[in-house]
């Protein structure tokens, strides 16, 4: 697969995975968020070069307060929230 396909389906994949976050939000569903935090750490990692990033959700506590995703080595956490007319991700150094 060439660059330019490849960089059409991950474009393609990404659009329909915000388009079903925002979706079923809307109709108060929020399983998709707790999907979306594991789904996320790979993508995350590979971008930014977090290799120790993890879900605090699941290492620390079942609902860790503030933060959902966090690499302790790099210094950085993520909050990964949704509403139907969000438009980004909030990244914030600790």
């Amino acid at each position: 697969m060439n660059l330019k396909r490849s960089l059409d389906r991950i474009s393609h994949l990404m659009s329909l995975f915000v388009t079903q976050v925002r979706a079923e939000t809307a109709m108060g569903k929020t399983d998709i968020n707790k999907v979306a935090e594991t789904v996320l750490i790979p993508i995350l990692a590979e971008v930014y070069g977090y290799k120790e990033l993890k879900n605090l959700n699941y290492t620390e506590d079942s609902n860790y307060p503030g933060i959902d995703l966090g690499d302790e080595t790099a210094r950085v956490a993520f909050q990964i929230t949704s509403t139907p007319n969000s438009s980004c991700q909030a990244m914030k150094r600790i």
